[in-house]
C-alpha cells in the first residue's frame, strides 16, 4: 500500500510531472524519469521488478495521481459564482496546495459572434419577443430559436 501523502510529496518534487509551465513537462523523457522518481520512492522494491512489472506499476501511479488531482479539483476548485460547499474539506487539500496556479479557470471567448436584429425586427417580432421576455426567457437568443422566431412570423403573417 501506497503512504498518499509521501506519494503527492515525491509528485510535487518531480515539477515535469504536474506544472505545465515547466520546460520538462512537455518532453516525455523528463516525464519517465519523473514517474520512475516517484516509483522508486514509493513502491517497495521498486528496481527489482522486472520492466513489465515496472510499468505496470507506473501506469497504477499514474492512475493514482489523476484520481487525486480530479478529487482535490472538483472538492477545491470552484468555478465563480459558484455557492460554497458547506462539505468537509478535502483529505489532502493542505498538502495539494501547490496544484492551485495550475488549475485556475481559464478565460474563454466565445466562437459565435453575438448578431443585433434589432434592425430587423416587426411588429409580430415584437410581440413575440414581448412574450418571451415576460416567461422569463432571456432577450439574447440563439440562432435555432431566431430561425423559429422567424418561422412563426411567416406564420402569423400568412394567417392574417
Amino acid at each position: 500500500m501506497i503512504d498518499t501523502e509521501q506519494f503527492i510529496i515525491e509528485i510535487q518534487q518531480n515539477d515535469c510531472i504536474w506544472n505545465k509551465q515547466e520546460r520538462s513537462h512537455h518532453d516525455s523523457q523528463a516525464i519517465h524519469v519523473g514517474w520512475t522518481s516517484v516509483a522508486n520512492a514509493c513502491v517497495h522494491k521498486f528496481n527489482e521488478l522486472v520492466d513489465k512489472q515496472k510499468s505496470e506499476k507506473i501506469k497504477d501511479l499514474k492512475i493514482k495521481w489523476k484520481n487525486i488531482k480530479d478529487n482535490y479539483r472538483k472538492k477545491c476548485m470552484h468555478k465563480s459564482g459558484q455557492a460554497a460547499k458547506s462539505d468537509k474539506p478535502y483529505v489532502y487539500a493542505n498538502i495539494l496546495e501547490f496544484l492551485r496556479p495550475t488549475m485556475e479557470n481559464r478565460n474563454t471567448e466565445s466562437n459565435v459572434a453575438v448578431q443585433n436584429d434589432r434592425e430587423y425586427t416587426t411588429d409580430n417580432e415584437n410581440d413575440i419577443s414581448a412574450e418571451a421576455n415576460h416567461s422569463g426567457v432571456s432577450e439574447e437568443e440563439s440562432p435555432a430559436v431566431h430561425r423559429k422566431k422567424k418561422r412563426l412570423q411567416k406564420i402569423l403573417l400568412k394567417t392574417n
